[in-house]
C-alpha cells in the first residue's frame, strides 16, 4: 500500500523496460501504473490506458499479449460500468473455460468471473473458480487463490448466502494477511466493502481488518 514509492519505482521501470524492449515486463509495469492511479482515485480511461500500452509494445511480439491487453481493457471498464465493452468481450474474446483449459489464461479467467458477477451468473462464477482451484493449489499460486476466494465471497454475498461468503472471505483474508496482499482486496472497493463491514460486525475488529476497511472504503468512495 506504499503508493508513492510504488509509483516512483514503476515509472522508472517503464522507462528501463521500454528502452530494452522487455515487452512482457513493460506490459506488467504499465498495468501496475494504471492500478496505482486507480488507488489514488483517478479515473483511468480504458481507451487512453490501453492505447498507452499498445503504443509502448511494438508489433514485434505483440500478439502474445493481445488477449491480456483486451482483458485489461475490460477490467478498467468495470470501474466505469462500461457494460457494452464487457458484453462485447464476453461474446467475442473471453476465454472458454469449457474448451481446452490453459493456465496462461488465469488472468483472463479472473476478469471473466468479474463479468459473470456483473451479469449475476453466480453458478458460472462458482464453476470456473472451483475448476481453477486445484490447479492453483498444485502450482502454489497463493495470490491467485486469494483472488479466487475473494471473487467467490462477492458472488455468494450477492446471491444472499452469507455463510458461504464468509467462508470464502476468511480463506482470502488468511492469505492476504500472511502475504500482505492488502491492495488485492481493497481494490475491489464497493464490491468487498459491504462484506467486510458485515464480517467485522460478526467476527469483531482487529488492526488488520480496520486498516483493510479504511483502504476498501476509500476505493468505494472514489470509484
Amino acid at each position: 500500500n506504499n503508493l508513492i514509492e510504488s509509483e516512483v519505482l514503476v515509472s522508472r521501470t517503464i522507462k528501463e523496460f521500454d528502452k530494452e524492449s522487455e515487452h512482457r515486463l513493460l506490459f506488467a509495469a504499465l498495468y501496475l501504473q494504471a492500478k496505482i492511479q486507480l488507488a489514488y482515485g483517478k479515473t483511468v480511461s480504458p481507451n487512453s490506458y490501453i492505447k498507452n500500452i499498445r503504443n509502448h509494445i511494438k508489433e514485434n511480439g505483440q500478439a502474445e499479449f493481445s488477449y491480456n491487453i483486451e482483458a485489461a481493457e475490460v477490467l478498467s471498464g468495470l470501474y466505469e460500468g462500461d457494460l457494452k465493452l464487457i458484453n462485447k468481450w464476453l461474446k467475442n474474446d473471453a476465454p472458454d473455460e469449457f474448451a481446452d483449459f490453459n493456465m496462461i489464461d488465469v488472468y483472463r479467467y479472473m476478469v471473466k468471473m468479474r463479468c459473470y458477477i456483473i451479469q449475476k451468473k453466480y453458478t458460472a462464477v462458482i464453476a470456473l473458480a472451483e475448476r481453477l482451484r486445484p490447479l492453483l493449489e498444485a502450482g502454489k499460486r497463493h495470490i491467485d487463490l486469494c483472488e479466487v476466494d475473494l471473487l467467490l465471497a462477492i458472488c455468494f454475498y450477492r446471491s444472499r448466502n452469507k455463510d458461504f461468503a464468509f467462508d470464502a472471505f476468511e480463506r482470502s483474508l488468511k492469505i492476504a494477511k500472511r502475504r500482505e496482499y492488502f491492495r488485492l482486496i481493497a481494490d475491489e472497493g464497493d464490491a468487498v466493502l459491504h462484506i467486510l463491514v458485515d464480517y467485522i460486525k460478526e467476527k469483531g475488529e482487529s488492526e488488520f481488518l480496520m486498516n483493510l476497511l479504511e483502504m476498501t472504503r476509500s476505493m468505494a468512495i472514489m470509484h
